[in-house]
């Protein structure tokens, strides 16, 4: 084929050309090779050194470094400027775009009746900004009328019927840019709590794990515990609905004696999670239940339904490790060793909604110093120093150390 080895060292003439009628604001600026990472080329410096020469003496190498500056398309044009090639140029259209997204996070599964507010996300210097509505830049649409309508400068949908079809926000500066998100418009068939330990006492609350309400609850006073409720439509048991005020979800116990059940500070999750989710902190021991209840449509003309959910929860006290009744046990076990010699000593507890020994484990943070067995006993090994935690089976966060 006809086609050059290299075009280092050739001369080019670079142009940049806004695609709009004024001509006067650019999208695109040109930076000198040298103020480019390029600029470093670890002694592999011959090919790049010709390309400054060429820009030094203000003429154009075979790279031209742009970067965006401005929303909208510009023309990059390349001509060949080496005598009895003039002829040779070719043009290319660069867009320059932010990056957007939208919340909730597509697909977005409602039920009917019911608005929506999107809220749009765009990216600049690699960080999220949330653009506020209505914006001159922005317009809003969607594909199927008859399922949902939008405002189209302030994203919020409301569903009109069963069905599905996509939200779309197009960035009026640049043709054909937009963003997609999936609405399904659904019956909510199943209803979920969820129980999450909250393992941080900063402004922000964290769970390292979620207990499903098809399991029983287990807690104990002391500890702190976020309660999350989720709906769920047939056929799309992964992907949870997204509860909206009209859904009037609630979270309510009539067991106040066990617990304080309230709502979570604004300042400590979104918007939506303080919306569909509680504090729970247990205060005494005892059975109470929790019931949560949504509400929504399953016809545009029809009266409104109720999704309720009974989930029990147990209230136990703190577990406590005991290895001899006859004196007043501290968390510190002194066991004498000597070679060829193990002493032992039975480890019993209480609390914890335990009833029998099995009801307990037993862990060694040093099995070479300490050993546990199935029995619960403790045996010394090594001389050294090691903790035994002494957990609930029914709760592992509910547990004792010696």
């Amino acid at each position: 084929e006809n086609v050059f080895s290299t075009l280092v060292g050739l001369q080019f003439m670079w142009q940049l050309t806004p695609t709009t009628l004024d001509n006067s604001n650019h999208h695109l600026a040109h930076i000198p090779l040298k103020e480019t990472h390029l600029s470093d080329c670890s002694g592999f410096c011959v090919e790049m050194n010709a390309r400054f020469e060429l820009e030094d003496r203000d003429l154009g190498s075979d790279f031209f470094v742009v970067k965006g500056v401005g929303i909208g398309q510009e023309v990059v044009s390349a001509q060949l400027f080496e005598p009895q090639f003039e002829h040779v140029s070719d043009t290319i259209t660069l867009t320059v775009a932010e990056a957007m997204s939208l919340e909730p996070p597509s697909p977005v599964l409602v039920t009917l009746g019911v608005s929506v507010n999107f809220k749009l996300k765009i990216f600049r210097q690699k960080i999220a900004q949330v653009v506020n509505l209505p914006s001159q830049y922005h317009l809003w649409h969607v594909k199927n009328s008859s399922v949902a309508q939008v405002d189209s400068s302030l994203g919020v949908v409301h569903t009109l019927s069963l069905g599905f079809t996509d939200v779309v926000v197009e960035d009026t500066r640049v043709s054909g840019h937009q963003q997609v998100s999936s609405l399904r418009v659904v019956i909510p068939r199943t209803l979920f709590l969820y129980l999450v330990p909250v393992m941080d006492d900063s402004g922000h609350f964290h769970g390292i794990t979620s207990i499903p309400s098809s399991e029983v609850w287990y807690v104990f006073p002391g500890q702190k515990y976020m309660v999350l409720a989720k709906a769920f439509a047939e056929g799309f048991d992964a992907r949870e609905i997204f509860i909206t005020e009209e859904n009037n979800l609630r979270l309510e116990s009539s067991t106040v004696e066990l617990w304080n059940l309230s709502q979570v500070p604004d300042n400590s999750l979104g918007s939506y999670e303080v919306q569909t989710s509680r504090l729970l902190f247990p205060i005494s021991q005892g059975e109470g239940y929790l019931v949560a209840a949504l509400t929504y449509q399953a016809e545009a003309s029809g009266s409104a339904k109720v999704l309720k959910l009974l989930q029990k929860v147990n209230v136990c006290s703190k577990v406590k490790a005991t290895w001899d009744e006859g004196t007043d046990n501290s968390n510190i076990i002194y066991l004498p060793w000597v070679p060829g010699v193990y002493q032992e000593v039975e480890l019993m507890a209480v609390g914890g909604c335990g009833k029998t020994p099995e009801d307990y484990k037993l862990f060694s943070s040093d099995e070479s110093v300490v050993s546990v067995s199935d029995s619960r006993t403790v045996r010394a090994k090594k001389p050294g120093q090691a903790v035994i935690k002494v957990v609930s089976t029914f709760d592992f966060l509910n547990f004792d150390e010696v």
